[in-house]
């Protein structure tokens, strides 16, 4: 059963169908947060690190140097209604965030899509601002409108947390780390059925 339900609805894992009125909607609750009505916000990505038995081989392209730890990685977009909008399949823990957004093609995906027109998600630093997407400001010495600009943002994209801490509330399995071993159980198929359960419960 566990491959079944992802292979059935694994349209609304990929990207949940969105409308216009939804995009909508979004961006006027991250405006009610003080987000500028300008920026049309309507999501927050981010890649969520989440750490597996170490493995018996291909171990150093597990193992994430930042985090010290063996991992895989999910990327996720999170609508301030709480649905997970969008999960990419687990990659590699010592992958950057830029190379999982790029093989995502998430990016296209927007850009492809005329409903998307005009609205954009909210990446941290390790993301580069472009049509589809913006990101907070990196630096020491920024000028003042950058600062401002970071002390609404930063709080805003701290919401993509959320999804992933009612994951693996709902779905403890998920976040225990010695059964997570890749070569003998789908550990993707395992996240990715948390990810369309989770949207269930939010949604009732």
């Amino acid at each position: 059963m566990m491959p079944l339900i992802p292979e059935k609805v694994n349209h609304s894992i990929v990207f949940y169908d969105l409308s216009q009125d939804d995009l909508i909607s979004f961006a006027d609750a991250f405006a009610r947060k003080g987000v500028p009505d300008t920026v049309n916000l309507f999501s927050v990505i981010d890649v969520k690190k989440k750490a597996i038995c170490k493995p018996d081989r291909h171990q150093r392209s597990m193992y994430s140097g930042h985090k010290k730890f063996h991992c895989l990685k999910y990327q996720s977009l999170e609508a301030p209604n709480g649905l997970i909008l969008h999960c990419r399949i687990g990659d590699d823990g010592r992958r950057g965030d830029g190379y999982v957004l790029c093989r995502s093609g998430i990016l296209q995906f927007l850009r492809n899509h005329a409903s998307f027109n005009g609205f954009v998600a909210l990446g941290e630093l390790a993301y580069s601002t472009n049509d589809v997407m913006i990101s907070t400001h990196k630096g020491r010495q920024l000028p003042p409108a950058s600062v401002v600009f970071n002390a609404v943002m930063c709080p805003i994209h701290t919401s993509v947390e959320w999804g992933y801490e009612k994951v693996v509330r709902y779905w403890a399995f998920l976040d225990f780390k010695k059964q997570k071993k890749i070569q003998r159980s789908a550990l993707v198929p395992m996240w990715h059925l948390g990810v369309f359960l989770t949207n269930c419960l939010t949604c009732a």
